[in-house]
Parts: C-alpha cells; sequence; structure tokens
C-alpha cells in the first residue's frame, strides 16, 4: 500500500526529520506511517514523544536533559506503561530496527524549547513534524503559543 499525502512533497527537502508526539501518551504512534515511508525517501528519521512517563522513571536511557531521555528497545520504563520503550521493542523486534525515542517528560513550555532545542542539536534536525492521535491539538504551524481551546456545548 502507498500512502499518497501532500505532507510528503512538503517533507521531501529534509534531511534529518524528526516526528514527535505531541499530545502526550502514544501520539507518536500516529507519525509511523509517515516515518516509513520517508525512511524509504531515503532521509534519516528520528521519533519523539511528549510523554506523561517522568524522565527519572526510566532506565538504561541516553539522558539529553533533566527531562528528556533516548528510550531504546532494552531500556526499562514503568511497567505497565512506556509507549517509547514498546515502540522501540516493536520497530526491533518487528523491522529489525534499533531506534531510539526521544522521550520529553510533560513540563512547561522553556523546559520543553530546551528539550527540542537539545535535540535539534544533538541530531541535527532540519524538520519536526508534530502529530497528535486526536483533536485536542489543532495547529498548522503558524501559532504563537500552543493549547487546547476550551469549547462549551449543550446536548441535549
Amino acid at each position: 500500500m502507498h500512502l499518497n499525502l501532500p505532507i510528503y512533497d512538503q517533507l521531501d527537502s529534509c534531511e534529518n526529520l524528526l516526528i514527535a508526539g505531541m499530545g502526550g501518551g502514544f501520539d507518536v504512534f500516529c507519525g509511523l506511517p509517515i516515518y516509513f515511508e520517508m525512511k524509504k525517501r531515503g532521509k534519516t528519521v528520528h521519533l519523539a514523544n511528549l510523554s506523561f512517563v517522568e524522565a527519572w522513571a526510566v532506565e538504561k536511557k541516553i539522558s539529553v536533559t533533566k527531562t528528556c531521555n533516548g528510550v531504546t528497545a532494552e531500556s526499562i520504563g514503568p511497567k505497565h506503561y512506556c509507549p517509547e520503550a514498546f515502540l522501540a521493542r516493536y520497530l526491533k523486534k518487528f523491522h529489525g530496527e534499533d531506534v531510539v525515542v526521544w522521550q520529553m517528560e510533560r513540563m512547561g513550555t522553556v523546559q520543553l524549547m530546551e528539550n527540542y532545542l537539545a535535540l535539534i542539536d544533538r541530531l541535527s534536525i532540519d524538520g519536526i513534524l508534530l502529530v497528535d492521535g486526536g483533536i485536542d491539538s489543532l495547529v498548522q504551524g503558524d501559532e504563537e503559543e500552543l493549547g487546547t481551546p476550551l469549547v462549551l456545548c449543550h446536548c441535549e
């Protein structure tokens, strides 16, 4: 199967792309179709995720900042919940790829920006694609701030 998405043309100029889940949880998984397609196109693609798992709770990690870790298939996170370790293990087991999934703890805007800047520097990132698994983070890329709008409705 081949997905023909307009986003691919926009990402073609990137050589080192970071696909990052932006809502927490398993959002980074929504970027996997783009991850595989961009790799087919010869691009270097990295995965990151805003995480509900605190950085200190992961063992056998690659420390980048106090709130940003590299998680691998060998990393040990909380027993029942560590999407980044689960994804790294999946990619190794089913695709034969040793992948580092960069995990960023949910912190304030300043710390999150520091984490992104550290990853940009470390990985020579020239493009970032944010993905969300739901509709709580609708953005188009030119916002001054990120946030979830409050929508009130009365349903009968």
